[in-house]
C-alpha cells in the first residue's frame, strides 16, 4: 500500500502536543494550491457554457490555537481577463478531529463561515468552507527509472510541501472557487469484473461455451492524475495494478498525453484504445497485453473524490471509487 505522508503544521500541531510548556497562540502556515474558479449562472449553478479560471494560488492561514478560530488570506485569486483580487476572512471557528492511519496521528482541521468577508474587488467572500489535513496520498518512492527516459519527469511528484487544502468558497453570486492541485494520487477500493470463456467439456457432454464473470476486489491499487495545465492533457498513471487473483501485480503503469475536459464542476478524462507504458527494469516500455479499450476518469464536485470506469484487453471491467486527502466534511 502507498504510504500516507504526515506533514507538520506549526499551528496544527500545537493544538495537539501537550508536553509544550508555553505553546504559541497565534500562529501562521502558508497553503500552497490552485484556484478553481468556475462561473455561476443566475441560478447558482455553474455556468456550463464557459471554461474555469485555473491559477496558482496562495493562501495563508493565522491560528489561534486559544481562541480556535482561523483567519485565511487570499493573496491574488484570478478571475480571467486579469482581474485578480484578494482577501482576508474574518476570524473563523475550526474543528479538530484526529484520525489514525497506520498508528499515526493525522490531524485535520474544518470551519465553514457564511459571511466571511469582502474581497478587494467588493465582492463578498461567502459560504467559505475549509478543511486542511495533514494526511495526503503520494507516490511510492520504490519505482526506479532511468534518469534520460522521457517519463522519468512524469514521475517525478509535484508535492505541495505542506498540508493538503479542500477550500470552496463564493465571490458575490458570481464566482465559485475551489482549491486545486495538478499532481493527485487517489486512493481507494476497485472493483474488477473479470470475464472470460468457459472450458470446452469432454466429448459427448455439453460444451459448456459462454461468457463467465468472477469479481476480484483490490485496495491496494493507486490512481495518480498529474497535469499538463498549458497543453490540458494528464498522464495517468496506475500503481500496483491488479486486476485479477491470479495476476501479478504490476509496479507503475502510464497512460500518458491523455486529453482532459476541464469542466465547470471539476475534470474528466476519457480515452479509448489506450497503451500503457510499464515501467520494467528502470525502462519504460509499450504493455500491449494490457490496452486499455475504454476508460472514464471523472473527479467532480469537490473534485477530492473521483471514480475511475475502464476496460482493459476486452475483459477486464473495472470500477474505482476514492480521494486523494482524508478529510471530514463532503
Amino acid at each position: 500500500m502507498m504510504k500516507k505522508v504526515l506533514f507538520s503544521l506549526v499551528g496544527v500541531g500545537m493544538l495537539f502536543t501537550s508536553c509544550m510548556k508555553d505553546p504559541v497562540s497565534v500562529s501562521t502556515q502558508p497553503v500552497h494550491t490552485y484556484n478553481y474558479v468556475t462561473m455561476l449562472s443566475e441560478d447558482g449553478t455553474p455556468d456550463m457554457s464557459g471554461s474555469p479560471v485555473i491559477s496558482q494560488g496562495a493562501y495563508s492561514i493565522s491560528w489561534d490555537n486559544m481562541k480556535n478560530t482561523a483567519t485565511i488570506t487570499a493573496g491574488s485569486v484570478s478571475l480571467g481577463d486579469n482581474k485578480n483580487v484578494g482577501f482576508q476572512t474574518v476570524a473563523i471557528p475550526f474543528t479538530s478531529v484526529i484520525m489514525s492511519f497506520n498508528d499515526v496521528p493525522c490531524p485535520i482541521l474544518h470551519g465553514f463561515e457564511a459571511n466571511a468577508g469582502r474581497a478587494s474587488n467588493g465582492l463578498e467572500v461567502k459560504d467559505l468552507r475549509y478543511e486542511i489535513s495533514t494526511c495526503v496520498y503520494t507516490p511510492p518512492t520504490d519505482i526506479e527509472i532511468d534518469p534520460k527516459s522521457p517519463f522519468a519527469e512524469t514521475l517525478k511528484f509535484n508535492s505541495r510541501g505542506t498540508a493538503a487544502s479542500k477550500i470552496r468558497y463564493m465571490l458575490g453570486d458570481k464566482y465559485q472557487v475551489y482549491t486545486f492541485w495538478p499532481d493527485l494520487v487517489y486512493h481507494g477500493a476497485t472493483t474488477t469484473e473479470v470475464t472470460g470463456m468457459r472450458p470446452k467439456a469432454d466429448e459427448g457432454e455439453d460444451p459448456g461455451m459462454g461468457d463467465i464473470q468472477t469479481s476480484y476486489f483490490d485496495s491496494e491499487i493507486e490512481y495518480r492524475v498529474k497535469f499538463d495545465l498549458e497543453k490540458k492533457k494528464v498522464d495517468l498513471i496506475i500503481y500496483n495494478a491488479k486486476f485479477n487473483k491470479d495476476m501479478p501485480a504490476l509496479k507503475c503503469l502510464i497512460l500518458p498525453g491523455l486529453d482532459v475536459d476541464l469542466t465547470n464542476n471539476g475534470f474528466v478524462i476519457e480515452a479509448e484504445n489506450v497503451i500503457p507504458q510499464s515501467i520494467e527494469g528502470g525502462e519504460a516500455v509499450p504493455y500491449p497485453k494490457f490496452p486499455f479499450t475504454h476508460l472514464h476518469f471523472a473527479a467532480e464536485g469537490n473534485m477530492v473524490e473521483a471514480t475511475f470506469n475502464f476496460t482493459v484487453a476486452g475483459v477486464f471491467q473495472g470500477l474505482f471509487t476514492g480521494k486523494y486527502m482524508e478529510f471530514v466534511v463532503r
